[in-house]
């Protein structure tokens, strides 16, 4: 039997907070509901690896989560012809201030993240 097609999620894990709300949110979700989420390894696909390049092509949508304005993960997939199907960022659209100095997240920014974003998702 053939294996049921997943929601890649592909996001940020830069060195900032928001970066890590990004890569938090994602990992959560997966490990949520592994049978309809699965990630993406970012910088696999950004060398071209064929089972990353593979993941991207057999998803059922993909989903960016980008940890801030430069939206690296969403530029990466783009130079790969990728348009995801849903992108959010996590410093304007759930107006977290990024941080590199304290390159952690506060555990309250990542819980409320990830409730806003399941809700989101729902509609």
């Amino acid at each position: 039997m053939a294996e049921e097609k997943k929601v890649l999620i592909v996001s940020c894990s830069g060195a900032s907070n928001t970066g890590d709300i990004a890569d938090e949110l994602a990992r959560a979700l997966v490990e949520e509901n592994p049978e309809e989420y699965d990630m993406l390894c970012l910088a696999a696909y950004a060398i071209k690896r064929l089972p990353s390049l593979k993941k991207v092509s057999e998803a059922k949508s993909i989903i960016v989560i980008d940890g801030c304005s430069a939206k690296c993960a969403s530029k990466i997939l783009e130079t790969g012809g990728v348009k995801p199907d849903t992108s959010i960022e996590v410093s304007a659209d759930f107006q977290v201030k990024k941080n590199m100095e304290l390159p952690r997240a506060e555990e309250s920014d990542v819980q409320r993240v990830k409730e806003d974003f399941k809700k989101r998702v729902q509609k």
